[in-house]
């Protein structure tokens, strides 16, 4: 027994199973890891695009509620349930519409873009009873409504407000 003892201390090194054994364990935690890896790396990707669409949608979505909510009846000069054409506060007319170009559809004021990729925009003008109108001297409030397009199977992102004009409140109220 004392033998078998000193033969183990003298032998230093490892045994060609116990070095397989060790990279067969190494790589299987490895594997795990790598895959936890990528898991994590696709989440914070999708987590960061919704963030940037939702960031996109907001801004726009703040543009247009600033600007018509300053808005005045007489400063409208057409409505539609996809755009609404006004004179801003400067004097200058505005159009809020969607519009498609090379496939991709935009949120845009006159010629400059707000928000893109966007699937929808609609507007929806309601009287001081809140039913729908097409009379724009019965509009009381305006309801706005942004969808972004969807992205990789990421589903969209859908922000609406309602818009109460303050010129609106009392200008030809009945």
């Amino acid at each position: 027994m004392k033998n078998v003892f000193h033969i183990l201390k003298t032998n230093k090194g490892f045994s060609i199973i116990e070095a397989v054994l060790t990279i067969s364990i190494m790589s299987l935690m490895f594997g795990v890891a790598s895959q936890a890896m990528i898991s994590n790396l696709s989440t914070y990707a999708f987590i960061s695009n919704r963030q940037a669409a939702l960031s996109d949608m907001r801004y726009a979505m703040n543009l247009v509620t600033n600007e018509l909510t300053r808005l005045s009846s007489a400063n409208i000069q057409s409505i539609s349930a996809t755009s609404i054409t006004f004179r801003d506060i400067n004097g200058n007319n505005a159009t809020y519409s969607s519009s498609t170009q090379n496939g991709v559809t935009s949120l845009m004021k006159n010629n400059e873009k707000l928000a893109s990729p966007i699937s929808g925009f609609t507007l929806a003008y309601l009287d001081q009873n809140g039913n729908t109108t097409a009379a724009i001297s019965s509009v009381r409030k305006i309801k706005v409504t942004m969808t972004s397009a969807q992205k990789d199977n990421e589903g969209n992102i859908s922000l609406t407000t309602m818009i109460i004009p303050r010129n609106f409140l009392y200008s030809n109220y009945q």
